[in-house]
């Protein structure tokens, strides 16, 4: 089995896959397009990689596109990795994916529940409400 961490971003992300031992057998920064996403992990041929990235604006993007690919992602409690990815040196793009890497290898995490398409929708519609109320 193969673990990867990813610290999305909007424009481009970091991956970092590792095996069972915690050894790093990728790493690099991936555009975040499903064709650049596809492209980077394309040398895992029919392997499917079990991922965990953070909490953010991209997550469940990023998950869906992981998922058509045949991969497992779970989206993370942000503020409670925070303490695992900050205890491992300096802060970097680079370091937090091979934190998340760890994490998602252990099973040491807080899994965030993942809403529904129709119940997001939903959300982004009472919201545009509000702020036309106002």
């Amino acid at each position: 089995m193969k673990y990867c961490g990813i610290d999305a971003a909007s424009k481009r992300s970091q991956f970092c896959v590792i095996d069972g031992e915690d050894e790093r057998i990728w790493e690099g920064p991936v555009e975040m397009s499903e064709a650049s996403i596809k492209k980077a992990l394309k040398w895992l041929k029919k392997e499917k990689l079990s991922c965990v990235v953070e909490t953010g604006s991209s997550s469940e993007w990023l998950c869906k596109v992981m998922e058509s690919l045949g991969h497992k992602i779970v989206i993370i409690d942000a503020r409670k990795a925070k303490a695992a990815v900050n205890s491992r040196g300096k802060k970097t793009d680079r370091t937090d994916a091979r934190s998340l890497a760890h994490i998602c290898r252990t099973g040491f995490y807080t899994a965030v529940h993942r809403k529904s398409d129709k119940s997001r929708e939903l959300r982004s519609k009472m919201t545009a409400r509000s702020v036309v109320q106002k």
